[in-house]
């Protein structure tokens, strides 16, 4: 079984930790430890090549990600991708593969081309990660603001390396080849700390949300230290956050802690503080612009597999609300891919989300993509949730 080490054996300080931010964060409470076996039960294996014993029929959710997610078998297509998208597809194969070994009864040639295809994207990402410093970025120099500042080709960004390293962090522990969990593991594990060592800012390192917040900067490039992009921050933060969950790592858990308080306080408790593409704590922050940008969507699922890594009913439901505050706001039809991903990812939670991530489906697209992810993520099982993790 996961062995959810900060879950099931806490860490050294958690009490008194804890005993101050109850103090600071009422509002934020600790994970609910004893939920830990139940978690523990529901959820597959560190140990590579693990399986199950039992095997059970699919769930909707697993049906419909069976019927539409088409497993990337060449060596070729993956290499014309960006990392994000290498990423992405290496989570939902990773995320596919725990369930099959879990008991989920996905069908056996189904399973060994998804095998293929976590081996296909987390390889490439091994191979492709000398190209960048500090992460993965997008391979071209760029100016990110427009502000007379170009980061070189080498540069990471948040966007990229918060996909990679998620993928590296679940295809350790899916992969049935010990050099290669090593390897994914190891990798996941460096450029993370690398990202960290100029890419963000800790309580007292920067202005924060509050006083024990802390925010990955959009790349860590000297030239976008201060930029305070919100699905960056949080995304990084869900990244440190899972690759913690499979084996502790204190300095990783703080950080993805602290990214994913400030994303909490920035949306407020309703979810619709600040839909905006920037943190109010940017410098070019306008509350006038881009009041419901695309990028909410990255933001909410973030938060909510965030919350569900921390047994955080708080971070869930605030999730939740972000989610449907934004999406509702929008014109019919606008931004659907993004809406429909999001659907995917609230599916689980929202018989509504289900509804559109269905249609959405149903309408011609795949779910070799966000959507494919959503569908199959889910860190706190629902017969493990308090009833304030429900967000009645």
């Amino acid at each position: 079984m996961v062995c959810f080490a900060w879950l099931l054996c806490g860490c050294p300080g958690t009490s008194q930790t804890q005993a101050r931010l109850d103090m600071e964060h009422p509002d934020e409470p600790a994970p609910d430890f004893a939920l830990a076996a139940d978690l523990a039960a529901d959820t597959v294996g560190d140990t590579a090549g693990d399986t199950a014993t039992t095997q059970r029929p699919l769930d909707p959710f697993e049906t419909l990600f069976a019927a539409h997610f088409v497993p990337h078998d060449s060596a070729a297509k993956v290499a014309t991708l960006q990392p994000s998208a290498v990423g992405i597809h290496c989570v939902a194969a990773a995320l596919a593969i725990q369930r099959a070994r879990g008991g989920a009864a996905f069908d056996p040639a189904f399973v060994t081309s998804l095998e293929l295809a976590l081996t296909l994207t987390a390889d490439r990402l091994v191979a492709t990660a000398p190209s960048f410093t500090g992460g993965w970025g997008e391979g071209e120099a760029r100016d990110w603001f427009s502000d007379g500042t170009t980061n070189p080709a080498t540069t990471a960004d948040g966007y990229n390396t918060g996909y990679a390293t998620w993928c590296l962090s679940e295809a350790a522990v899916a992969t049935d080849d010990p050099a290669r969990s090593t390897t994914y593991r190891n990798l996941a594990a460096s450029r993370l700390a690398a990202y960290r060592t100029t890419g963000f800012a800790g309580p007292t390192d920067a202005t924060q949300h509050c006083s024990d917040c802390g925010y990955f900067w959009y790349t860590p490039h000297k030239n976008d230290k201060g930029r305070y992009v919100k699905n960056i921050n949080v995304l990084m933060g869900l990244a440190s956050l899972v690759f913690d969950a499979h084996g502790h790592d204190a300095a990783t858990e703080l950080a993805g802690q602290q990214s994913v308080r400030s994303h909490s306080r920035e949306i407020g408790a309703d979810g619709d503080k600040n839909l905006n593409y920037l943190s109010t704590l940017d410098p070019q922050y306008d509350p006038a612009q881009q009041t419901l940008n695309t990028h909410n969507y990255i933001e909410a699922y973030a938060m909510l597999r965030a919350g569900e890594l921390r047994h955080s009913a708080t971070y869930v439901c605030r999730a939740l609300r972000q989610y449907r505050a934004w999406s509702n706001k929008l014109a019919t039809g606008a931004q659907e891919t993004q809406v429909a991903y999001a659907s995917c990812h609230f599916a689980r939670r929202d018989a509504a989300a289900f509804t559109r991530c269905k249609a959405w489906v149903a309408s011609g697209h795949g779910l070799t993509n966000l959507g494919g992810v959503g569908l199959l993520a889910d860190y706190w099982p629902e017969d493990t949730r308090t009833a304030a993790a429900m967000c009645p």
